[in-house]
């Protein structure tokens, strides 16, 4: 994830990412989710990323077993987060046409979304725009 696409990696690049990791507490999963968020919409590469760069990111990580559930969750969530008074009447609303379509919410130009399989887990990553 952090070294995609690379056919080899250098010592420098294994110094850079242990150091990231070692400023962020450790080498947790979503540490390396953080770090592929900042390698893929971040200007800039491991050697030039503090873990200030990491943990001021804008992104949230969703983990569990169904992209179909990830995103229902996601897009509720935010909805509520970027929206609530929008969410609000749509949550207190007994009109059975008012209706929130989860994909279009998290597709539409507000956010970037990437999903990534780690062995049996799933992960969605949402990020505004």
């Amino acid at each position: 994830m952090i070294f995609k696409g690379q056919t080899s990696v250098t010592a420098s690049e294994l110094k850079d990412l242990d150091r990231l990791l070692s400023e962020l507490g450790g080498d947790s999963t979503e540490n390396y989710l953080r770090i592929h968020i900042a390698q893929d919409h971040c200007s800039g590469n491991l050697a030039t990323f503090s873990n200030r760069d990491i943990e001021d990111q804008d992104a949230q990580i969703y983990t569990g077993t169904s992209f179909i559930d990830l995103r229902r969750e996601a897009a509720f969530e935010l909805f509520e987060l970027y929206y609530p008074d929008e969410y609000g009447v749509w949550e207190k609303s007994h009109c059975d046409g008012l209706i929130f379509d989860e994909d279009r919410f998290l597709d539409s130009p507000c956010f970037s979304t990437e999903e990534l399989t780690l062995g049996d887990q799933k992960v969605l990553i949402v990020i505004p725009q």
